[in-house]
């Protein structure tokens, strides 16, 4: 699993409310990665400052690039199904 945090999200995820600027102190880093883990098996985490529910449409350059970094040749999840590269 991999979460990309836009402070601007509806939800209420742990830290939605906080400031950017708290959000990238080691300390905040630990709780979202706590919470993600108790929800799966958490691989990638990026952090951003801008964005929120329709990051897709808002940040799009962002979010790609947390999947290519999540997804690509040397990323955390880039060999998820065993004895397959993704790539031909």
């Amino acid at each position: 699993m991999g979460v990309s945090y836009f402070p601007k999200e509806l939800r209420n995820n742990p830290h939605s409310y906080a400031p950017y600027e708290l959000l990238t102190r080691p300390e905040a880093h630990s709780n979202i990665h706590r919470w993600a883990c108790n929800v799966g098996n958490l691989v990638f985490k990026g952090i951003h400052d801008h964005g929120g529910h329709f990051a897709a449409h808002e940040e799009p350059e962002k979010l790609a690039g947390d999947l290519r970094q999540m997804f690509g040749k040397g990323g955390p999840a880039f060999s998820v199904v065993p004895d397959k590269s993704g790539y031909d």
